[in-house]
């Protein structure tokens, strides 16, 4: 399978639930649904950041109701199970990124996590 940064970002997800159940003692024994969650909320977090520009620079009046919101989620969410979880996927891009070298992509990573969160607030003013 080619695995691609997408996969990546899951990956970083998957990991850092893991990590965060074993230093706080948690055993939810589900991380693949926290990192599934955890990665449509930062895809909603995306898709709220093009929306506002698009209504603040470029003068597209979007109506965006919470309903609307609650949908994206659920339908972000589905992909990103079908996508990762069905048929337990995500332990084949474990197994695919814990032999390979991530150090740039793990740069990379924090560094869209970064501005996937500072560019909707920079946006939001």
């Amino acid at each position: 399978m080619n695995y691609n940064f997408y996969h990546f970002v899951y990956y970083k997800l998957y990991s850092l639930a893991i990590k965060t159940e074993e230093k706080w003692n948690i055993s939810m024994q589900m991380p693949e649904m926290v990192a599934a969650v955890s990665y449509s909320i930062l895809l909603l977090l995306n898709i709220g950041f093009i929306l506002l520009f698009l209504y603040n620079y470029l003068k597209i009046d979007i109506e965006v109701s919470s309903l609307s919101g609650v949908i994206a989620m659920i339908i972000l969410y589905l992909l990103q199970y079908f996508i990762f979880i069905y048929k337990k996927k995500y332990l084949y891009i474990k197994k695919y990124f814990d032999e390979k070298n991530k150090k740039k992509q793990t740069f990379v990573f924090w560094l869209y996590i970064f501005i996937s969160i500072m560019s909707y607030f920079i946006i939001w003013q």
